[in-house]
């Protein structure tokens, strides 16, 4: 957020994939840069009686495509929040996966068992990088079902 100027200096350094400077309190100085085909965004927020503020939202070409449906075959998952049932909800929605609440711990111990769930630095979140893909969270879930670590439902219908 900020003026003309200051968003304009930052959507320049993204679209050119230059390097910037983030800073913000509790967090040292980063430079960063969201590589090719960033996307950006821009608009103006308009509060009556004061200055308009500018603002941009800029994300990664590879957070882009975490969207459900947007790179089925993706490795890499990027979350805007650490919540168990939000992680377990977001990798089933994006790849399709036929999962119950109830399963929500298993995935989780799944996930940092495995090492395949890391923290990154976030302001006002506590996002995540899951790494795996659809066949390979489908051999998870084959493999507790066998194992009996999990199961399936005996009532039939919506999943709630």
């Amino acid at each position: 957020m900020g003026g003309d100027s200051e968003v304009g200096a930052i959507w320049a350094a993204v679209i050119e994939q230059n390097p910037f400077t983030v800073e913000a309190p509790a967090f040292d100085p980063l430079t960063a840069s969201l590589g090719e085909d960033a996307e950006c965004f821009r608009g103006t927020i308009t509060i009556a009686g004061r200055k308009s503020i500018r603002h941009l939202v800029a994300i990664s070409d590879e957070l882009a495509k975490t969207r459900p449906g947007a790179d089925p075959g993706g490795r890499r998952t990027i979350l805007c929040d650490n919540d168990q049932t939000f992680v377990q909800y977001s990798i089933a929605q994006r790849f399709g996966l036929p999962v119950v609440p109830e399963w929500t711990g298993w995935l989780n111990g799944e996930l940092n068992r495995r090492g395949a769930i890391k923290p990154l630095i976030g302001l006002g979140c506590a996002p995540v990088l899951v790494s795996g893909t659809k066949k390979l969270f489908l051999k998870w879930i084959r493999i507790a079902l066998r194992q009996k670590r999990i199961e399936v439902p005996d009532c039939n219908g919506s999943v709630r």
